[in-house]
């Protein structure tokens, strides 16, 4: 009798995790955060050439990071392989984590390009 309420307690919180975690994703499962939006033009009226102009820099800019993602999944495959031998290497584990690092400053570095792009190409010229 006493493990009937631990169940339905613990099938109540299975269920409210699940459609909590449903909520949260967003439209079409994807969830809000950080990607390769177009945030800085969003309310913007482009014209056919500013619209292009962004496509094409959107392009561009995926083309860039393609590479540098392939990159950094693959050290993230090799140190959680290194962590899961149970013995790691410290050194290796630690330089693998500088390599990710590195990568990812570099997609920062490209991702804040992108956007001073977007944001010249959308802006009005400051005429002081």
């Amino acid at each position: 009798m006493k493990g009937k309420p631990l169940k339905v307690i613990g099938s109540a919180a299975a269920i409210l995790a699940l459609v909590a975690g449903s909520a949260l994703a967003g439209p079409g499962g994807f969830g809000g955060g950080w990607g390769c939006g177009l945030g800085p033009v969003i309310g913007q009226t482009l014209t056919p050439e500013q619209a292009a102009q962004l496509q094409k820099l959107r392009q561009e800019h995926e083309s860039r990071l393609a590479p540098l993602r392939q990159e950094l999944w693959a050290k993230k495959a090799e140190w959680r392989g290194l962590i899961a031998d149970g013995n790691p290497d410290p050194a290796k584990a630690l330089g693998l984590q500088r390599e990710m690092l590195e990568i990812s400053d570099e997609m920062h570095r490209e991702m804040v390009e992108w956007r001073t792009k977007m944001l010249d190409l959308v802006s009005p010229p400051n005429n002081n």
